[in-house]
């Protein structure tokens, strides 16, 4: 039988935290993918990186594959 430590174990660690893996083609992504959409917005102080970010990947329409 299954105790809370159980699940405590099972569940992933939550995290603030976005690790950019690599760059794809958006036709490259299996459309899975798109059924839960993630939005983003960058913490204090880092608004200027996140715009620069975010205008490339429009530009290139190169989508990122990120873990959280």
């Amino acid at each position: 039988m299954l105790d809370e430590k159980d699940f405590e174990k099972a569940m992933p660690e939550k995290t603030k935290i976005l690790s950019i893996d690599h760059f794809v083609k958006e036709d490259e992504i299996d459309s899975i993918y798109f059924e839960t959409p993630y939005f983003l917005e960058p913490q204090k102080n880092g608004e200027a990186p996140y715009a620069l970010l975010a205008d490339a990947l429009k530009k290139q329409k190169w989508p990122a594959s990120a873990l959280l």
